[in-house]
């Protein structure tokens, strides 16, 4: 004959686990860090449950990351549908686009998926093809915010006409 517990007996086992709860939260799955694109700006990550949110923290000159009086730290996606995981402000803007740096693999899977690994300091999905939004960020790397400069407007027509199959030109930053 099995003897089934009493509900006051099992009620109370979970009263004992009660001041435990704030430790468990300790354990929840998230996580912080941080990752620079090729305009050395960094961006502080916060992951829970599969979702990233990239904060931008400095600007490249060091200066705390503001972007207007409302937005003094605002949020920015990844772009991660070709094979250079990029961080965009506005993804529709490809001019904004710049491409993530990385020192591990694990950054890179975690923001943009299994695919995506650390290699050649970027975070990349090596097996896809480059995609016109990589070329661009790849080509605007390290020229700063966009402005339209005749330098930005001249790596931009060069990211263009690399059609495959093609290499980008040398003033580009290889994959």
């Amino acid at each position: 004959m099995r003897i089934k517990p009493s509900c006051t007996r099992y009620f109370m086992s979970i009263a004992t686990y009660v001041p435990l709860i704030p430790l468990l939260s300790l354990l929840t799955i998230s996580c912080t860090s941080e990752i620079t694109d090729t305009e050395d700006r960094v961006f502080d990550i916060k992951c829970k449950k599969g979702k990233c949110i990239l904060t931008l923290k400095r600007n490249s000159a060091g200066a705390p990351g503001t972007i207007n009086s409302k937005s003094p730290h605002a949020s920015y996606v990844t772009e991660k549908s070709g094979r250079i995981l990029k961080v965009c402000r506005h993804p529709k803007n490809t001019f904004e686009c710049r491409a993530l740096h990385c020192a591990s693999s694990s950054t890179c899977s975690q923001l943009g998926g299994a695919e995506f690994a650390c290699e050649k300091k970027l975070c990349q999905a090596p097996q896809r093809a480059l995609t016109a939004k990589d070329k661009v960020a790849l080509c605007l790397a390290g020229s700063g915010k966009w402005q339209r400069t005749p330098r930005q407007l001249e790596l931009f027509t060069l990211s263009q006409a690399c059609t495959p199959p093609c290499e980008l030109p040398g003033a580009c930053m290889s994959p």
